[in-house]
């Protein structure tokens, strides 16, 4: 149980992260670029991310 809470704590973290990068910005490849590098992050893997 405590692993899944530590999982979704690092989700929820990622996903405001994301917003705050994102911001006002409108332009899709900007916003995709954002994700890309946050799911980098998060998941350790370049090739996931990307998937």
């Amino acid at each position: 149980m405590i692993q899944n809470t530590d999982k979704e704590l690092e989700r929820l973290k990622a996903m405001i992260k994301i917003h705050h990068s994102i911001g006002s910005n409108l332009e899709l490849n900007e916003i995709c670029r954002i994700c890309v590098r946050e799911l980098i992050n998060i998941i350790g893997c370049d090739a996931c991310a990307i998937l």
